[in-house]
């Protein structure tokens, strides 16, 4: 029997059946597939099966802990690629602990047309072909290399080596594994070529696992000041996205405990996006009542358009019912000169909105 070069471990998910026949059809052949019990499992040889019906973090480990591979590449259910990835990725890494790509992620809105996803941050590194090292990106590392966790293919003795696992959590437990593999990885290849397109993450936010991701990396990471930039571009995303429902229980558990972990000093002077940085100093300095309350007053949205345009307007109103802030009303003001057929010279889309 051929050693086998890449494990790949499938997480629980919708269209897992794409993602094995998309790694079944690689030109790449001594691969090993490890994934939970779903329905009509191809018959091939190299798929395991994990049972014991985890989850989240405890799926993941299940899979790092039956691997036989030399590389371990972590995947969601419904991600698909192209047939020469795993060869690709094997041809780049020259023995790196971790190498890292590009890919496209799913529209949430559903175009039909993917965005581009980044496995590191392009706005913060310079050479998407790269092979860094660990000074390199020293003061942002975990944020300019914390991508999705798709698009990494980790070297699996190093894991083991460094006892680099996954959180037990249901949900935000890629990014503490992520940034601790990026710590301790002696060498990380750069491979700026997009080989996979990954669903749409699930958003939802539960304040527990957020705090206790947040936790695990203060409590594990080396560099202060890059681990304080990478909790921050976590637990601010998980803020405004929790706005959406800001009166419930989970909300107001997920605000408190930012407010507490906000005035460690290890976010004293901390570096971020403007935009992190309002969440921050909001939570930090205001209390959950105060923001309760602005979140209680009515929010109108209100528009104009005109005959030109006014096709478009379907797609503001859209983006508009997207917003984690829903807006209590939304207004168009169209000029009866402009439109003297009235509905008659709306489009139908619009109409329906309505």
């Amino acid at each position: 029997m051929d050693p086998i070069k890449v494990t790949v471990v499938i997480s629980p998910g919708a269209n897992t059946r794409d993602t094995l026949n998309s790694l079944l059809a690689q030109t790449c052949r001594e691969i090993e597939i490890l994934c939970h019990p779903c329905a009509d499992l191809p018959g091939d040889s190299r798929i395991r099966i994990l049972e014991g019906g985890l989850t989240g973090g405890g799926a993941a480990n299940a899979g790092l802990d039956a691997a036989r591979g030399e590389y371990i590449l972590f995947l969601r259910g419904g991600d698909t690629f192209h047939k020469d990835m795993l060869q690709r990725l094997l041809d780049r890494s020259a023995g790196a602990d971790v190498t890292i790509f590009c890919g496209y992620r799913q529209s949430r809105a559903g175009n039909p047309k993917p965005d581009d996803a980044d496995g590191y941050n392009p706005k913060l590194v310079t050479d998407g072909n790269a092979t860094l090292s660990p000074t390199d990106y020293e003061s942002c590392r975990y944020s300019a290399l914390g991508g999705d966790l798709s698009f990494r293919m980790m070297r699996t003795a190093f894991l083991r080596e460094h006892n680099i696992r996954f959180p037990e959590l249901r949900s935000c437990w890629e990014a503490p594994f992520c940034a601790l593999c990026d710590e301790k990885a002696a060498k990380i290849a750069l491979m700026d070529r997009r080989m996979l397109t990954t669903p749409a993450p699930d958003e939802s936010v539960c304040a527990e696992d957020v705090l206790a991701a947040a936790d695990a990396m203060a409590e594990t990471l080396g560099n202060p000041a890059a681990a304080a930039r990478r909790i921050l571009e976590l637990t601010a995303h998980a803020f405004r996205r929790s706005t959406a429902d800001f009166g419930s229980e989970n909300s107001r558990i997920l605000y408190e405990g930012l407010k507490k972990r906000y005035h460690d000093p290890l976010f004293a002077g901390v570096c971020a996006t403007e935009k992190d940085l309002c969440a921050f100093r909001l939570v930090r300095d205001t209390a959950y009542e105060d923001v309760l309350a602005r979140c209680r007053v009515p929010l109108v949205v209100s528009f104009t358009s005109f005959p030109k345009r006014i096709g478009f307007t379907v797609n503001v109103i859209e983006n508009v019912s997207r917003q984690t802030r829903r807006a209590d009303k939304v207004l168009l003001y169209l000029a009866p000169e402009q439109f003297p057929g009235r509905e008659n010279d709306l489009p139908q889309a619009l109409l329906e909105q309505a």
